[in-house]
């Protein structure tokens, strides 16, 4: 059975079709802990050329997609402790090219304020710690924040 579930359904190798990506959400079913993340379907290798030939070849070939956990070591230490059963494996969009992956997840990182949300006990809601290794969770944040949204509500109006 594979893990990875698209629109609640199961989401196999025969339905890629021409995407080559997608970000997903991985949820503790004990914790309700999350991650949000990017997988891409196809990994691309650059051989040598053939004998007698210049060009070099490209390969694309299927990735371990179906088999990922993650690239947190959180994520991954919690499926150790806790069992693979006790997470939820969720596709939130797919994407036709690396570039829109890899916005995608941007997005998704910037909206779901991975870096910020708390639970009801005050505890991180995400298991994410940086979002494109450049801003990190325990940055403090103070009041700017409110002036960025006065001056965005501003431009709106």
């Amino acid at each position: 059975m594979n893990k990875w579930k698209y629109n609640d359904k199961e989401f196999t190798s025969d339905d890629i079709g021409d995407y080559n990506g997608f970000v997903y959400l991985i949820t503790n079913k004990l914790t309700n802990k999350k991650y949000i993340g990017k997988k891409f379907f196809y990994s691309l290798r650059t051989l040598k050329p053939l004998k007698g030939y210049k060009r070099k070849r490209k390969v694309k070939k299927e990735s371990d997609w179906q088999k990922y956990n993650s690239s947190s070591k959180y994520v991954l230490a919690d499926i150790e402790e806790f069992g693979i059963d006790n997470f939820e494996f969720k596709i939130l969009n797919l994407c036709l090219d690396r570039a829109e992956t890899n916005y995608s997840e941007l997005k998704h990182l910037i909206y779901w304020q991975v870096l910020e949300k708390l639970d009801e006990d005050g505890n991180r809601a995400f298991y994410n710690e940086n979002i494109a290794m450049r801003f990190y969770h325990n940055v403090k944040h103070n009041d700017d924040r409110i002036q960025l949204t006065e001056n965005l509500n501003s431009i709106n109006d």
